[in-house]
């Protein structure tokens, strides 16, 4: 992206060169921006990176039958 406004700001390249430039990387970055932002959350369940504890879990149900019960 940096790279992209480099090339919008140099007066010696074509202006429909620069605007392309912009545009064609803005769209890269929203692209992986939503790619990330829905696969992340999912590959991090798949390969169980982050798991509850098993203390936590019965921590917690010996809580919720002391509160319900």
């Amino acid at each position: 992206m940096c790279l992209a406004l480099f090339v919008s700001v140099d007066t010696v390249l074509n202006e429909r060169f620069r605007h392309l430039t912009v545009f064609y990387m803005c769209g890269m970055a929203m692209l992986t921006i939503v790619v990330n932002g829905l696969t992340c959350g999912k590959l991090v369940n798949y390969v169980e990176m982050i798991k509850e504890p098993e203390v936590k879990i019965k921590l917690l149900q010996i809580c919720l039958k002391k509160v319900l019960g």
